[in-house]
C-alpha cells in the first residue's frame, strides 16, 4: 500500500499527482457504483497533488453520506470495500467508527506501475486533442 502525503511526486507516480493515479484506479477498478462514488466523493476532499485529506476538512461519514445521497449503511460498506482493497487507511491506530475516522487514501502497491501508464483510451485523446491543436496543412 502507498500513502498519499507531501513526498508523493517525488517517490512515486513517475510525476503524476496522487489524485489523478488514484481516481485512474479506482475508475479502472471492478467496484460497485455506490463503492466508486463514494470514493470519488471521498477524493474531492483531497490535495491533488499529494492526495493527503486535511482532518479539518475530513468528511466523515455524514459528509460523505450527504454528499452521494447514500445512506450512511450503505456509505459504510462501501468504506469497508475501499479499506480491504487498500484503497483508503484509518489513520488512527485504533477502530473507531467512521464517524469520528480520519480516512487516508492509498494506492494498492501491485498496482501502482499500472496506473502510473495512461491507458490506451487516455493516449488516444492525448493524440486527438495534439492533432486538434494543430493548423490543418495548407496545399
Amino acid at each position: 500500500m502507498v500513502p498519499a502525503g507531501p513526498a508523493w511526486p517525488d517517490i512515486h507516480g513517475g510525476g503524476l499527482p496522487f489524485r489523478q493515479v488514484w481516481e485512474r484506479g479506482i475508475t479502472r477498478t471492478p467496484l460497485t457504483a455506490h463503492t466508486r462514488l463514494v470514493a470519488l466523493a471521498l477524493a474531492t476532499h483531497a490535495d491533488y497533488t499529494t492526495g493527503t485529506i486535511p482532518e479539518p476538512v475530513q468528511p466523515y461519514l455524514d459528509g460523505l453520506s450527504a454528499a452521494t445521497g447514500l445512506e450512511a449503511g450503505r456509505v459504510v460498506v462501501a468504506l469497508n470495500v475501499l479499506q480491504a482493497r487498500m484503497w483508503i487507511r484509518r489513520t488512527h491506530r485504533e477502530e473507531r467508527p467512521y464517524e469520528q475516522t480520519v480516512l487516508e487514501l492509498t494506492v494498492p502497491a501491485p498496482l501502482l506501475p499500472a496506473l502510473c501508464r495512461p491507458s490506451a483510451r487516455e493516449m488516444t485523446l492525448t493524440a486527438r486533442r495534439a492533432g486538434a491543436d494543430t493548423p490543418p496543412a495548407t496545399a
